[in-house]
């Protein structure tokens, strides 16, 4: 199992994962003592994380609405490095860095820890998305849920599906989550193999039958050479990220 942490609003008492995924601890921040998503947006983004390779743990961090001091954020970093969360989610963004943050952010990536996070697909860059080793990912409407975007632009690296408007949270934020789901499975299949979040390239193809792990070098080509939206069929194809090795994470 891959211990998938989740930066948001909680969960609903009635959540329970279709996908397979397990809880495996729920953490508040906000001082109310209450695990209960208020918002639905925290239960959204676990729907759209959760996978049969999943552990979730979940810091709740906003209480009655999507804001809340950068400390909250900082300090529910520091529980999931602390509990050795593999992969993290953040499905928000903060208009300004902050040097705590940066901090926590550069021991999460420099043990491997992959962070993924939500940008917007135009405008400013947000924070920790623009942070450098994190992983910024979008909505894109072309995607469906079994679908990811290589986009390598200005504003993100990865889309994702967007969820379906007017039923729920939708945008960067559900497209971010749709993006680690497909993070998550590649981490399970990649099994103990070492990967550091800052040497992150991209995500790679190759046949589950070719013995290829889409690491440089193998015969599965890079969706940079191929460009678009690309299908997540986990029986036909291995999606795998690929990672360029160790690599020092760098100052903000």
């Amino acid at each position: 199992m891959i211990r998938l942490g989740v930066i948001d609003s909680g969960v609903s008492s009635q959540w329970s994962s279709s996908a397979g995924a397990t809880v495996g601890e729920l953490c508040d921040f906000t001082g109310t003592h209450s695990l209960e998503d208020r918002l639905g947006h925290g239960s959204a983004v676990v729907d759209a994380v959760a996978n049969e390779h999943a552990e979730i743990w979940m810091a709740r961090v906003f209480d009655d609405r999507l804001a809340c001091p950068v400390s909250r954020i900082v300090e529910a970093l520091r529980w999931m490095l602390e509990s050795n969360v593999q992969l993290i989610n953040m499905s928000f963004g903060m208009t300004r860095p902050d040097e705590e943050l940066a901090t926590v952010v550069d021991q999460l990536l420099g043990l491997g820890v992959v962070l993924i996070a939500a940008s917007p697909a135009q405008g400013k860059p947000v924070y920790p998305s623009a942070f450098d080793g994190v992983i910024r990912a979008t909505g894109d409407a072309r995607c469906q849920p079994n679908q990811l975007s290589f986009l390598n632009s200005p504003q993100a690296d990865f889309g994702g599906f967007p969820g379906a408007p007017g039923v729920g949270p939708a945008g960067s934020s559900i497209g971010c989550a749709h993006v680690t789901r497909i993070a998550c499975e590649a981490l399970a299949l990649l099994g103990d193999e070492p990967l550091i979040a800052a040497g992150i390239k991209g995500i790679g193809i190759s046949s589950q039958t070719s013995g290829n792990v889409g690491r440089p070098g193998a015969s599965g080509r890079a969706v940079s050479e191929l460009g678009g939206v690309i299908d997540e069929s986990m029986s036909h194809r291995t999606i795998m990220v690929l990672g360029a090795g160790p690599a020092e994470p760098q100052r903000r």
